[in-house]
């Protein structure tokens, strides 16, 4: 079985950056599963930082949210 496994960490809240971070991995998980392989997309912490306000406000939820809409699937 072919895996790729692809993964963001330290995020500390600048989800900004999440549109083209799912871009290039929807990109890359078509590619993968072109090929015949499977694809994870993981975020490995520190995804929220509460000094950011959208994230003090939602207490990180916000983080979490943008995450499951950027395709995340950890």
């Amino acid at each position: 079985m072919n895996l790729t496994i692809l993964h963001t960490n330290d995020l500390h809240g600048h989800v900004d950056e999440l549109t083209r971070l799912a871009t290039t991995a929807r990109r890359i998980r078509r590619e993968v599963e072109a090929a015949g392989g499977h694809c994870l997309l993981v975020d490995c912490g520190d995804a929220e930082e509460r000094s950011v306000l959208e994230m003090a406000v939602t207490q990180g939820q916000a983080a979490m949210v943008c995450l499951r809409a950027a395709g995340y699937d950890l």
